[in-house]
């Protein structure tokens, strides 16, 4: 009975150089440390969407208990606060469905998604921030996509927070019809920060690589595939020392889907 047969990973017949065996050895070794980190990878894939599947029930339970205040009862400063906290609510539960979406592309799972009309001026709008580079939207009003609103808000958080990231004093989104694609809009978000160096821009997509900023690239591959999932894209336009450029493209509504 050979050695494989006896459950040895390999074996080497005589006679052999030691240049042969240091290389079957290195390469062995190279092989086991390949096999961990995939293995780290299942674990903290495992426990990150176990965490982030019981968390969306008590947030749930915030969000509806938010709901029932009415802002009309409350003094100003309560209103802000209320404001504030279901703004923040919301990024939760983004964040959430952003860490379970990657969980799932990562085991090969489908990620189902809702597709609605939605509104994106007004979407837009509900993601800028105070406190953060200024943000000049220049998107005409009317304007439905066929997206999923809390994947798609989740995008474009994504895209600001890179560029607050970045240093960024001034973020100007735009839409605008993509060219030679009917029935399809192009959100342009260009931000004035620094840009990235070529080695990060090569894997900017790559997940858990480094992203735009600091920090990892979670947020940016995900959403390109949550903006392929709805039927657009997510593109890197443009980087340099003058700013970064993202073009995200999404199927306009027509009449017919209302």
């Amino acid at each position: 009975m050979s050695g494989l047969e006896r459950g040895a990973d390999d074996y080497v017949p005589k006679p052999f150089s030691r240049e042969e065996l240091l290389a079957r050895a290195r390469a062995h070794l190279e092989l086991a440390a390949l096999r961990r980190d995939a293995q780290r990878r299942r674990d903290r894939d495992t426990i990150l969407a176990g965490v982030s599947h019981d968390m969306q029930t008590p947030l749930a339970v915030i969000s509806a208990g938010l709901g029932l205040l009415d802002p009309a009862s409350l003094a100003p400063a309560e209103v802000d606060v209320l404001l504030r906290v279901r703004r923040a609510a919301e990024d939760l539960r983004g964040l959430l469905c952003e860490m379970l979406d990657r969980c799932a592309l990562s085991m090969d799972h489908e990620i189902r998604i809702r597709v609605d009309r939605v509104d994106l001026a007004g979407l837009v709008h509900e993601v800028v921030r105070p406190g953060g580079p200024v943000v000049e939207v220049s998107v005409p009003a009317g304007v439905r996509v066929l997206a999923d609103a809390l994947r798609l808000r989740r995008i474009l958080t994504n895209l600001l927070d890179n560029a607050a990231r970045a240093g960024a004093a001034h973020v100007q989104v735009s839409s605008r019809p993509r060219t030679g694609r009917p029935g399809t809009v192009e959100v342009v978000v260009s931000d004035d920060g620094a840009g990235m160096a070529q080695e990060v821009v090569e894997h900017l997509f790559d997940a858990w690589e480094v992203g735009a900023g600091s920090g990892r690239g979670l947020g940016l591959h995900v959403s390109r595939e949550g903006a392929r999932l709805m039927g657009g894209d997510l593109l890197l336009r443009s980087t340099g020392p003058t700013g970064t450029t993202f073009a995200l493209s999404l199927p306009l509504s027509s009449p017919e889907d209302c």
